[in-house]
């Protein structure tokens, strides 16, 4: 009988504490990232890089096909200045080519210029949810208790200056000091394309003095962590193993990557490509449905 009586306090208890949670309907939601405390170790470069994505068709650079007629002694050394002769121009076309890419970031530089690693990651550290502490350390800097980001971020921005693309090497340190990397890979992250606004398109980035441009950046950088820190926690583990072919843009131009998903909505498509590298790229904009794949057979 005395079990049958705590029995049915502790159902009444239960019950109560229900009643209570359904009449609030305020259930705590779980935080986004599970790690206690994380610091995040600027690079070595006090510039945040930059540069100008070339298109893939600016140079050819297709060798031509030469006959080397003569004895073999003559044909070999005409081979051998050929080959010289070739290494030299795609040397200089692709000289031209950086050159060529960099013209589209001519506008923003100014801006550019003071934009450094130590605002860029402040920034997006700042915005970054976590349990516990959050630190900015320097290169050299020993870091505190819990996990330990390190970051080579390089931005590129499309040539139509419709979109900013981000390619960031990163490395994520357990806790355990003496352990390897917990997880070492390229995120990359695809800003989706703004809407052109005629022949002063460009100029639309350089709002407040370039805070846009910024402001995109830091939120680039922090997408890109977060998607680690998502991979690193098991996040995508039940993810399908088939190869696609997404198509998605690039600025104002249509990229396909040969890749599996990981997660996909209207908005975004997060991949891993052959490379295995993790991308986070938009979906095409005028897609009433998830974005179009093909799967592979």
């Amino acid at each position: 009988m005395r079990g049958c009586a705590l029995l049915s306090i502790g159902l009444a208890a239960a019950a109560a504490l229900t009643a209570g949670v359904s009449a609030s309907e305020e259930i705590p939601a779980e935080p986004d990232i599970t790690v206690p405390a994380l610091s995040l170790r600027l690079p070595k470069e006090e510039l945040v890089s930059f540069a100008g994505m070339a298109n893939d068709d600016t140079v050819t650079g297709q060798p031509g096909a030469i006959l080397y007629p003569g004895p073999w002694p003559v044909a070999l050394g005409t081979l051998i200045a050929q080959g010289m002769y070739d290494s030299h121009r795609q040397a200089l076309e692709k000289k031209k080519k950086n050159s060529l890419s960099d013209i589209v970031l001519a506008p923003y530089q100014p801006s550019l210029n003071h934009f450094t690693s130590a605002e860029l990651m402040r920034r997006a550290l700042d915005g970054l949810a976590t349990h516990g502490d959050k630190a900015l350390i320097q290169a050299t800097e020993r870091a505190g208790p819990g996990w330990l980001i390190e970051c080579s971020p390089a931005f590129f921005m499309t040539q139509d200056a419709r979109a900013v693309i981000l390619q960031n090497l990163i490395i994520i340190h357990s806790p355990e000091a003496a352990s390897p990397a917990s997880f070492r890979n390229v995120v990359e992250v695809v800003g989706r394309p703004r809407a052109a606004v005629g022949a002063d398109s460009e100029n639309t980035w350089m709002v407040q003095d370039g805070a846009l441009l910024i402001s995109a950046s830091v939120d680039l950088l922090r997408e890109s962590i977060n998607l680690a820190l998502g991979e690193l926690r098991g996040d995508f583990a039940g993810h399908a193993a088939a190869f696609h072919t997404v198509h998605y843009p690039r600025g104002g131009a249509e990229k396909t990557e040969r890749a599996q998903i990981l997660r996909e909505s209207r908005q975004q498509v997060v991949l891993k490509n052959l490379r295995g590298w993790i991308m986070a790229v938009p979906a095409p904009t005028d897609a009433a449905e998830p974005p179009d794949v093909t799967a592979s057979r």
